[in-house]
């Protein structure tokens, strides 16, 4: 899709471009095609004294966050990374409890 200029950009242009998945858990299955881009956002809860959380593609770490908390509190966290993951079917993994995994895929036009 290319839009000229002077040309209106439609919800339907944006739509097309653009897709949301959402899982409540520790893993999401993420199927992508090529030159597709995801932005992935993963929200955990941290506790312990110390921990870590992290946010894994494939095994691969592509975030995490160590630390520690005084009170031994549960403490929200929020990891995220973007990439293009070339075409095929892999996990998204984040630990920690209470996860919640959001993928944005970013098609190409």
């Amino acid at each position: 899709m290319a839009i000229g200029d002077g040309e209106d950009i439609l919800a339907s242009d944006i739509l097309g471009l653009v897709s949301f998945e959402i899982t409540v858990g520790n893993t999401h299955s993420l199927t992508t095609v090529a030159d597709q881009k995801v932005i992935v956002f993963a929200r955990a809860v941290q506790n312990g004294n110390p921990s870590t959380a992290t946010l894994a593609y494939n095994g691969v770490t592509k975030d995490s966050f160590s630390g520690a908390n005084g009170a031994n509190a549960d403490v929200p966290i929020i990891l995220t990374y973007m990439e293009t993951p070339g075409a095929g079917t892999e996990d998204i993994t984040v630990t920690g409890s209470q996860a919640v995994i959001v993928v944005i895929k970013l098609n190409q036009a």
